[in-house]
């Protein structure tokens, strides 16, 4: 049985003190009985003195007789009842302290229970805070690397913002000429070639695509220099005016670049576009580097 079972109950409590205070009032009035015997004894003692012969009435010598036997008879019982009944009281009032401190005892027990409880919650509590912490930064660090793994595997594109600054320099050259040669075997490489050469087109300059294959060490990224292909007579200071004119946009759209030469081709396909003339310029667009996995 539990503390909760065990423990008295208000209305247990509030009997057993509705009894002491009945018992305590008959205590108070034999006590009263017993000062009423005294004082009516007092009182004939007064007025029929131990000398006195006896009453000449009939009423007078009954009370004579009797009055101090009732007196005495009162007295006695009063000092019986007091006794009793006080005892009673008494009994109860330790039995009420019995059962108000076995009701105090059950409740400091159910309070250190509760306290247990709470403790023990707000340590699960606690524990259940740093574990969703862990399970957010968790969830964040891998959403950090899902985003830096697919910015590494995605493909290369130019954003509105950069197409729009290239144009607004291309298009003070229209007419120049450009070439792009891209690796073959790269199919990112050319989808990013041929992005590249509509934004030159919309700028009206002549674009040609030349994919080529490349053995040893080739380049990755973006390279930009002058067309070579030319006679120097025939217009090379050109060729390096409007080869700067495409590192100036491709600085101002933020897209790095090396002004070097392309690497040597070992093979082309021939090519496509439009025929090339001065003033040429020629990017070449090499493979996305590959991503460090850590």
């Amino acid at each position: 049985m539990s503390a909760a079972d065990s423990q008295p109950t208000d209305g247990q409590l509030e009997s057993l003190e509705s009894k002491a205070d009945l018992n305590e009032n008959r205590a108070k009035r034999c006590g009263w009985a017993v000062i009423a015997g005294l004082v009516i004894e007092t009182a004939l003692t007064g007025i029929f003195p131990a000398h006195a012969s006896g009453a000449s009435n009939f009423w007078l010598a009954l009370i004579e007789t009797w009055g101090p036997v009732f007196a005495d008879a009162l007295v006695a019982l009063g000092v019986y009842g007091e006794i009793r009944f006080s005892g009673k009281a008494r009994r109860i009032d330790g039995e009420l302290r019995r059962l108000s401190n076995k009701r105090v005892e059950a409740a400091e027990k159910t309070l250190a229970e509760a306290t247990d409880r709470l403790a023990k919650v707000e340590f699960d509590n606690g524990y259940l805070e740093e574990t969703i912490a862990m399970a957010v930064e968790r969830a964040a660090n891998a959403e950090l690397e899902t985003q830096r793994l697919k910015a590494q595997f995605a493909w290369r594109d130019i954003t509105p913002e950069q197409e729009m600054l290239l144009r607004h320099e291309l298009s003070k050259f229209p007419g120049a000429s450009l070439i792009i040669r891209f690796f073959m075997y790269d199919i990112e490489s050319q989808n990013l070639a041929e992005i590249i050469g509509a934004i030159f087109k919309l700028a009206s300059w002549k674009v040609r695509f030349s994919p080529e294959a490349y053995t040893g060490i080739f380049e990755f990224g973006f390279l930009i220099s002058p067309a070579i292909f030319f006679p120097f007579d025939r217009g090379h200071e050109e060729n390096i005016r409007v080869s700067d004119a495409v590192k100036t946009a491709f600085s101002n759209a933020n897209m790095d670049f090396l002004p070097l030469p392309p690497p040597s081709a070992t093979m082309t396909m021939g090519g496509r576009g439009d025929d090339l003339a001065p003033p040429c310029a020629q990017l070449y667009v090499g493979p996305k580097p590959r991503p460090l996995i850590e």
